[in-house]
């Protein structure tokens, strides 16, 4: 549905000096398939959504949506905004005040490509989005009565009436409160599921982009640090910027010892010997970098029989209600595990620590402090 290549956008700053937003961002993305684009702020991921709905105009690189390019700097073309057919959603919603919730959406109707349409087709188009995002019966509400959450849906109802090839979302539940923003991530879920609408979604929230996406794309300093599934991402971190971007983890710095068939190897590290796996190739002697989950450190009281054995002792506990954070001090060395409010060690008393070696990543420190 989707295909970036080689996509480059800079623009000048205050000084006239170009800065790269985006530098060879490729990509693609399936028909029905929810794609983020997760980063730092000034990582180049909204530059890249608006390059991709036509509001930049990239330097190079090209834009293919359904087989049909958009953009392409080599032959120069540039499909205007408003001949994309895509639908977007803003972080500021941007509703019409003096419309009632009806009109607001009907309004790309009565003014698009669409404009022709009769009014039964209107009513008809617009009740079946507003039913999707449950405003059906706030239909004639104007729209400053509605709260936060009601505005968003309603901004979605918006963008989805004309029935886009993309729906394009920039971090639109940034300015709801926790609770709120938490309920519309399985709203959001459910109508993409639903409507099977192809939709690239924009967020600095590692927690929105895990529990939404088919693919993620992880950006730093305008380029892809990693694309993969949820899982690949938070699980096997190509870098040490997406392991710390993506969820807290800790870091232990060691020498390759030995190397087995599948990238198992064992490291030595200021903590002890300790296994690991790695999606690159290693070599005995290779400084690494460890990326350990804090709830893949399992604490015990009694010593654990699988796993790699340490013996710490507990430097701080916060009880977190579901959980507890829980900072050890292994030797000299704090690291920090996450488990389950029935531990009862007290502070300062010693507990053994397993970690699983699946679950250790390994990384070339080179790589790492250069990602």
């Amino acid at each position: 549905m989707l295909k970036i290549d080689a996509l480059c956008t800079e623009y000048r700053n205050e000084q006239g000096q170009a800065v790269k937003a985006a530098q060879d961002v490729s990509f693609e993305i399936e028909e029905g398939e929810f794609f983020t684009l997760l980063g730092p702020s000034g990582c180049g991921k909204t530059t890249t959504l608006r390059s991709i709905a036509g509001l930049e105009r990239p330097r190079s690189g090209q834009i293919r949506v359904d087989n049909v390019l958009v953009y392409c700097g080599e032959k120069n073309i540039f499909v205007a905004p408003n001949q994309r057919g895509f639908g977007m959603v803003f972080q500021s919603y941007a509703i019409w005040p003096h419309m009632d919730v009806f009109a607001n959406t009907a309004f790309p109707l009565r003014v698009g490509r669409k404009s022709r349409l009769g009014k039964a087709e209107i009513e008809r188009k617009v009740m079946r989005v507003l039913q999707a995002v449950q405003l059906d019966h706030l239909r004639d509400r104007e729209a400053t009565q509605l709260s936060g959450g009601q505005q968003q849906r309603l901004a979605l109802a918006r963008a989805l009436v004309m029935e886009p090839k993309l729906l394009l979302l920039d971090e639109p539940l940034s300015n709801l409160d926790a609770k709120l923003r938490e309920a519309m991530r399985f709203e959001l879920k459910r109508l993409q599921r639903e409507l099977r609408i192809t939709t690239v979604y924009v967020t600095h929230d590692q927690g929105e982009a895990l529990a939404m996406s088919h693919q993620i794309a992880v950006m730093n300093q305008g380029r892809i640090q990693q694309l993969g599934t949820p899982r690949e991402i938070y699980e096997k971190p190509k870098n040490r910027f997406v392991a710390d971007f993506v969820g807290a983890t800790n870091f232990i710095e060691g020498t390759v010892r030995s190397v087995a068939e599948g990238g198992h190897c064992v490291i030595d590290t200021e903590i002890g010997s300790l296994r690991s796996t790695s999606i690159e190739l290693l070599r005995p002697g290779d400084a690494v970098v460890l990326s350990i989950r804090p709830e893949d450190l399992q604490l015990s009281d009694a010593r654990p029989e699988q796993g790699d054995v340490l013996q710490a002792k507990v430097d701080q506990k916060i009880f977190l209600g579901e959980a507890m954070d829980v900072r050890i001090k292994v030797g000299e060395r704090l690291l920090l595990s996450k488990a389950h409010p029935a531990l009862r060690a007290h502070v300062g008393s010693p507990i053994w620590v397993s970690i699983d070696p699946l679950q250790s990543v390994a990384m070339r420190a080179t790589e790492a402090l250069a990602a």
